[in-house]
């Protein structure tokens, strides 16, 4: 199955599926706690923290609702 996680208003990851260690390396355990910006790669790691903090300022989103494809970093660090 494909992983799952969920964060909360400011990125701290709440709750990940069994099958993201398959494919980032992590187990749940690690990632639970962690800012979801530990997948991303530049410049989305950096700006991260700011969209989420412009989204829980004035609602407005340019990811949710839409389909966006992006590499991520796996534990050990390939993309």
């Amino acid at each position: 199955l494909d992983p799952m996680i969920t964060i909360d208003a400011f990125g701290t990851v709440l709750s990940a599926s069994d099958s993201v260690e398959r494919v980032f390396g992590y187990s749940p355990a690690e990632l639970i706690g962690q800012n979801i910006r530990i997948l991303m790669t530049e410049p989305y790691r950096s700006n991260h923290d700011g969209y989420l903090e412009k989204y829980r300022r004035t609602s407005e989103t340019g990811i949710i609702g839409r389909t966006r494809e992006f590499e991520v970093v796996h534990k050990d660090g390939h993309l």
